[in-house]
Order: structure tokens, then sequence, then C-alpha cells
């Protein structure tokens, strides 16, 4: 089955039909790729191979336990209780002394 699913002819209609990107490295692949919209005849479509996706972010250790502060402000923002701008401050002035604190408590 997998095999089949990653034959160069279902690759090759999965590329031109759907759009769907290929895992295969095969140039003719990707040369067909949404080859079968009409709209999109004569359109640049190569350059989606040739841009590479963004790295993934990188969390810090202490990502979870502010998570807990920014979700409370957005709750507020949403039940319109403040504006934005208060509830980035608000946010900020919460997430600080938490980020210091377990600071302070790693380098004992």
């Amino acid at each position: 089955m997998i095999g089949l699913a990653a034959s160069d002819e279902i690759q090759m209609i999965a590329a031109k039909e759907t759009g769907r990107f290929t895992p295969l490295a095969k140039e003719e692949v990707k040369k067909q790729f949404m080859a079968g919209n009409s709209g999109l005849i004569g359109k640049h479509t190569d350059a989606i191979f040739k841009s590479k996706p963004a790295p993934p972010q990188q969390f810090t250790k202490y990502e979870g336990g502010a998570r807990g502060f920014a979700y409370n402000a957005l709750i507020d923002d949403v039940e319109s209780k403040v504006d934005l701008n208060t509830m980035i401050r608000n946010t900020e002035e919460a997430i600080n002394p938490y980020v210091a604190t377990q600071k302070a408590g790693e380098k004992k």
C-alpha cells in the first residue's frame, strides 16, 4: 500500500490535479505541480519548491507558567473588561515578576 501511494504515477496525479506537495525529490513530479489547474497556467509555481520553511519557534522553560497569565488576560480582553493595550501591559506586568522569581529560584 505504501509502495503504491509513493509511486511516481500516484505522486504525479497528486501534484498535477490536487496540488499536494510530494515527498519525493523527483524534478518531473515537481514540474507538474498544479499543471491541471487552468488558473495557474503560465504562473511561476516552481518558486514554491525553492523556499524553505521557517524554523520552529523556540520556547523557553518559562513558557508553560507564563502562558496561564496570557490566557487569563486574553479572556479579560474577549469579555471586554480591558482594551488590547491594557491587556498587553497587564500581561507583561504579571509575567515579568513570574520569570524573575523562577530565575531567582534556579540560582539557589
